[in-house]
């Protein structure tokens, strides 16, 4: 091979290891992108679950607190949304 053919080989193989650099850039930075977006929306939804299960928490402490005070079980279920059953378990426990 000579100067010029070696150098447009050199050439060629910088271009096409150039190329692959960029794909590979590109790829992780998709992938760290979908993965930052993937954690963000898991603790979103991780918080919102946590918010739900400490309001449910303490709407059955509140109904708690209501029987052992004596209220009524029908006023309990208006004023906490508790079902018949929800507020039966309360009692048993």
């Amino acid at each position: 091979m000579d100067n010029i053919g070696k150098r447009m080989y050199d050439v060629s193989l910088k271009n096409y290891i150039d190329q692959q650099v960029v794909k590979e850039t590109a790829r992780e930075d998709g992938y760290n992108e979908g993965l930052e977006e993937g954690l963000d929306r898991g603790r979103a939804e991780g918080r919102a679950e946590g918010e739900t299960i400490g309001i449910k928490k303490g709407v059955i402490n509140t109904a708690r607190n209501m029987l052992a005070k004596g209220m009524d079980a029908n006023i309990i279920m208006e004023l906490t949304g508790l079902t018949e059953e929800e507020i039966n378990k309360l009692r048993v426990n």
